[in-house]
């Protein structure tokens, strides 16, 4: 069965579906929460590709369980599914941090897009429904493609979607290390 390349990355919140949006260019598979992304890879895309973008939370999900992990650096973690060719790429410690991480790597205000620059009032935006399609962190997040924690993401994304099962690992290592 053919699948649309944005149908086989499923971010776990609202900011994260915004940024993978921008990355990729189309309109991906959001899902609401950690759990979620997982229970759409082991029932509706058991048999095909998948990547999970998910937080770094303070309680790594069971499901993980079944990952083994690749690579990482301080921001972005890479898993592979032990049996299938499912991807987990966890972001850290979250979203907000990994966008003001980036901002800073590029001299970037977040005041010049109307965003707080802090990390609670940021948190605000990201956390709402329309932060999926918001405009301005859309806007933001096309500036930020340039810093290089988001290169690293987008640069990842890329070559997953591009090399679904014949993925090399040691590409990927390069690619985030």
């Amino acid at each position: 069965m053919f699948m649309q390349r944005e149908n086989l990355v499923l971010p776990e919140c609202y900011i994260d579906t915004n940024l993978v949006n921008t990355l990729i260019g189309k309109s991906c598979n959001h899902q609401k929460g950690c759990p979620t992304v997982f229970k759409v890879m082991n029932e509706r895309l058991k048999d095909s590709f998948a990547i999970g973008v998910i937080d770094k939370d303070k309680r790594e999900p069971k499901a993980l369980e079944s990952f083994m992990p690749i690579c990482n650096n301080e921001y972005i973690y890479l898993y592979k599914h032990a049996n299938r060719p499912h991807y987990i790429i966890q972001v850290s410690p979250a979203e907000e941090v990994f966008i003001l991480h980036a901002a800073e790597e590029l001299g970037v205000h977040l005041s010049d897009f109307g965003l707080p620059e802090d990390l609670e009032s940021l948190k605000q935006y990201t956390k709402r429904a329309d932060a999926k399609n918001s405009s301005l962190f859309t806007s933001l997040f096309m500036v930020l493609k340039e810093a290089p924690t988001i290169k690293t993401m987008s640069m990842t994304l890329d070559y997953l979607l591009e090399n679904k099962f014949s993925a090399d690992t040691a590409i990927l290592c390069n690619i985030i290390k």
